[in-house]
């Protein structure tokens, strides 16, 4: 809680402010270095490189001073107005993109930075709207005490979301640095098409992590695994035959969505696929760490992870470092690296949220597991008897056949009920949320 909502939020800005202008700084002369050929590297030091990379300094600094608006929002509980603003950006972005990957300015050297500059636009948009949005705020100057309480605060949190953002792009800063923009792309286009699994998970761990808060706060433990559980069952539920459909038609997938340059990486996309599956089916249990206020289990949990990675990374990525011979397996390395990293984080997040949480593991993937053999199985069938080549019409026709079979094998083996439909249901209500945004932005929203 807070006593003064306008001095916290004017507290909270100054900080992050302040942490931005160190950021920027600090990027601004790495880059500056990088040009002049001081950091070595393979990535090639082109006008359009670094063009792009001004252009993602500008889009970070504006996603900085965008989530000042939208964790304020999220504080107060306002939704909408964190959801609407990300969304103009997703339009703005991908129109943006759209457009210059299917024009004449695509193919001009300077495509790589107006790619790029898509992501800025987008964000220059979400911006205007937040500050639109942010003007019936109230904001005050802080005082030191404020400060100081903010700082203190937060500083665990900080760590902790420092390490998630390094491991986030580790694996993307070791491929670039020893194999250049080629071997670059290949890893990050199999990537985005992986990342799809781990959506889900994220969504629910952030979604349950009030919750969790809430009742350990209360100390009604039981109320409290009762949540973790279920957003386990429902992570292995959707992620685990998700991962089944990528691991079938990866090929395809990479083929049809992307290039026919990709479908040789698709060993990588296989592991990074499940990697992504076992870290998601313990991300609930993160939030159950962080609901217990251990942010500073987290912390070592993920100071050992991102060792654990930077070695890996080093040993299995470059073909050779300071003189001494490495294994050179490029974006498959990493992916090995991320594969093993995400078993330690799957063992260790388990250990620690029954040491802190007392929260014990669920043990329903199995059922889930012979849900998507059985979905595989289905597949297999169709694609045999019906299917030809397969196109992107083709992928949706089997992707239907799994659905279906894999919630047909879940409700036998009494994983589906009637509760888990009508919560779904709820979920997916698009005229009861289309009233509550419109309300909350007009600010009609019942307290």
């Amino acid at each position: 809680t807070c006593p003064d909502v306008g001095r916290c939020v004017g507290a909270y800005a100054t900080i992050r402010i302040v942490l931005l202008a160190i950021f920027s700084i600090v990027t601004f002369l790495l880059i500056e270095l990088w040009k002049k050929d001081y950091l070595g590297g393979s990535m090639p030091d082109t006008p359009a490189v670094v063009d792009s990379l001004y252009v993602f300094l500008i889009y970070y600094i504006l996603l900085g001073i965008n989530q000042i608006a939208t964790h304020t929002f999220d504080a107060l509980g306002a939704v909408a107005k964190v959801h609407v603003p990300a969304i103009l950006d997703l339009i703005v972005r991908v129109s943006f993109i759209i457009y210059v990957a299917t024009t004449a300015f695509g193919s001009r050297p300077e495509g790589p930075a107006l790619l790029a500059s898509a992501y800025a636009a987008g964000m220059i948009a979400s911006t205007l709207l937040v500050a639109f949005l942010m003007s019936t705020c109230k904001i005050s100057r802080p005082d030191k005490a404020t400060l100081v309480k903010y700082i203190r605060s937060l500083a665990p949190v900080f760590v902790v979301s420092m390490i998630i953002i390094v491991d986030l792009y580790l694996d993307k800063a070791v491929i670039g640095y020893f194999w250049g923009e080629h071997e670059l792309g290949l890893y990050f286009g199999v990537q985005k098409m992986a990342i799809f699994v781990s959506v889900f998970s994220l969504a629910v761990a952030t979604l349950i992590l009030p919750s969790v808060t809430t009742y350990f706060t209360r100390k009604d433990v039981a109320a409290s695994w009762d949540v973790v559980n279920q957003a386990e069952r429902y992570v292995s539920l959707i992620v685990i035959p998700t991962a089944a459909f990528y691991l079938m038609y990866g090929t395809d997938i990479l083929r049809v969505f992307l290039s026919g340059e990709f479908p040789g990486s698709v060993g990588t996309m296989d592991l990074l696929v499940i990697g992504s599956t076992v870290l998601a089916l313990v991300l609930p249990l993160r939030s159950a760490i962080a609901g217990v206020g251990s942010h500073r289990t987290l912390f070592w949990v993920g100071v050992v992870g991102l060792a654990l990675q930077l070695v890996l990374m080093l040993f299995l990525v470059p073909d050779g470092v300071a003189g001494f011979d490495m294994l050179g397996m490029k974006g498959l390395g990493a992916a090995v690296a991320l594969l093993i990293t995400s078993v330690y984080y799957f063992f260790t997040l388990r250990y620690m949220a029954w040491r802190t949480a007392k929260i014990l593991p669920n043990s329903r993937s199995f059922k889930h597991i012979v849900g998507a053999i059985t979905m595989i199985g289905a597949m297999y069938v169709v694609d045999w008897l019906i299917i030809g080549p397969i196109d992107w019409i083709a992928l949706v026709v089997l992707a239907v056949v799994g659905l279906v079979s894999y919630s047909l094998a879940s409700y036998f083996m009494g994983e589906l009920e009637a509760s888990d439909y009508r919560y779904f249901r709820s979920m997916l209500n698009q005229h009861d949320t289309f009233e509550y945004v419109v309300n909350e932005l007009l600010g009609k929203r019942a307290q």
